[in-house]
């Protein structure tokens, strides 16, 4: 639709229809509002011209003064009564003020806006002729291209990972914002133009870090490390994955397992041999050779079924895969359990009249209860259990500054664990951050640190 253009001849034309329909309301019975004013014979009609531009807010309003003129601006109700003319369109609008505020004026607001107003003792035809320009385009500034530079902190110091020269600010904060999503772990800090786009701190939370092979179910620990963030422990423990693509591997962080790998192991045949345990003697009641464990095993634990009152274990390849021991009738017996401190034996527990059964778990009952110590325990003379504790490894600890072509010994110990090696090297590094650091335990590098 064609907007409305406000021209004198327009404005004539429709301000004479407006006074037409006005002249109609009082004569020919036209809306109840206007039904009164066969005994107000007075109407007074005035008009004015507005120009806006396209998008501006345009209050249309009556002149205080006139309505105050005729007795229109006092507490008594007013009906009040808004219509519009325009191209094509003509309407009344909902409106009880003498104000109509249009908020964004638009090109097909433009026309004749008429308003009347009465009591009982005046009344009012206001005409309002609104022309409405189109608003001119405003140019497109150029953008701005500027210096772009983001950094990851890491132990407070800022370490660049991108530079950009002659990039606007949305898309360098674009960039910083989709690297930080990519680096959840990581703080990091952005500039563009010399000012702070962008900044998040992350504090890294250090825990320990432990390591397991996985070998015929059991976990065989081969590393664990104190004061590591989870990232690191991650990164370590892939890398061991990957050093190791035969074996599986689990790893914990702070006790939760943060990686498993799982390796099927190759099919292997050996020799199976079973046995029944009489007394202190064996008897082979099996040996095939050329079978699977897992055939071997399954072999052993059917036998071991279809003999419910039968001792017997098995072997694959000359290891023990099955043991089941039937107890005889509830025999009672004399149990002992003994700490291990290096060549000693302390007596922790002596009874009479337990059973074996009674005894053995009282034994692994301690031996959970001390972790730390070594153990074994006897009934009636013969040991059912052992639980033998060793010491952490020591070793010689070095630790070196790294200068320009050159290293500096800074410290130097014997007769310490890897795991407080570490822990002072890591502490040395923090207390020094503008410096390389290595650190190593038996001539094994445990720890580097290369200073940008």
């Amino acid at each position: 639709m064609n907007s409305f253009i406000i021209t004198k001849r327009n404005i004539v034309i429709l301000v004479f229809f407006a006074l037409l329909q006005s002249l109609v309301y009082q004569g020919c019975g036209g809306p109840e509002s206007f039904t009164n004013f066969s005994t107000n014979p007075l109407v007074n009609k005035l008009s004015k011209n507005i120009d806006a531009i396209e998008g501006d807010q345009v209050d249309l309003s009556v002149p205080t003064e006139e309505l105050d003129k005729l007795g229109l601006n006092s507490n008594e109700e007013l009906e009040i009564i808004w219509s519009f003319i325009g191209d094509g369109v003509e309407k009344t609008i909902e409106n009880d003020e003498t104000t109509l505020i249009i908020e964004q004026v638009k090109l097909e607001d433009a026309g004749i806006y008429t308003v009347s107003i009465k009591n009982e003792q005046s009344s009012l035809l206001f005409t309002i002729a609104l022309s409405v320009q189109k608003k001119a385009d405003e140019p497109t500034p150029e953008p701005i291209l500027a210096l772009y530079e983001g950094f990851f902190i890491e132990d407070g110091e800022p370490v660049r990972f991108i530079r950009t020269e002659e990039i606007t600010r949305e898309d360098a904060l674009a960039n910083c914002q989709l690297n930080a999503e990519s680096n959840p772990t990581r703080s990091i800090l952005c500039e563009w133009n010399g000012d702070e786009i962008y900044k998040r701190i992350i504090e890294i939370e250090l825990g320990t870090y432990k390591g397991y092979f996985i070998e015929n179910g059991t976990n065989k620990l081969f590393i664990e490390t104190k004061d590591i963030s989870e990232e690191d422990a991650l990164a370590n423990c892939k890398e061991n994955a990957d050093a190791n693509p035969k074996k599986s591997i689990l790893c914990t962080w702070n006790d939760k397992e943060i990686f498993n790998k799982i390796v099927e192991p190759e099919v292997v045949r050996g020799l199976y041999k079973g046995f029944f345990i009489e007394g202190d003697a064996f008897e082979l009641f099996i040996q095939t050779r050329d079978i699977t464990r897992a055939d071997a095993l399954a072999n052993c634990k059917k036998n071991a079924d279809n003999n419910p009152k039968k001792s017997l274990f098995c072997t694959w390849n000359g290891k023990e895969i099955f043991r089941k021991i039937v107890e005889p009738e509830v025999v009672k017996g004399l149990y002992e359990g003994f700490f291990i401190d290096g060549d000693a034996l302390e007596l922790f527990i002596q009874t009479r009249g337990i059973t074996r059964a009674d005894a053995l778990a009282n034994c692994k009952k301690n031996a959970k209860a001390n972790p730390k110590r070594s153990l074994f325990c006897t009934w009636n003379g013969k040991e059912i259990f052992r639980k033998i504790v060793e010491a952490p490894k020591k070793g010689t600890y070095k630790g070196f500054f790294i200068g320009e072509g050159s290293k500096h010994l800074f410290i130097k110990t014997k007769n310490i664990t890897r795991a407080a090696a570490l822990k002072n090297c890591q502490l040395n590094a923090k207390n020094n951050p503008l410096k390389s650091v290595i650190c190593t335990f038996n001539n094994t590098e445990i720890f580097r640190r290369m200073a940008k």
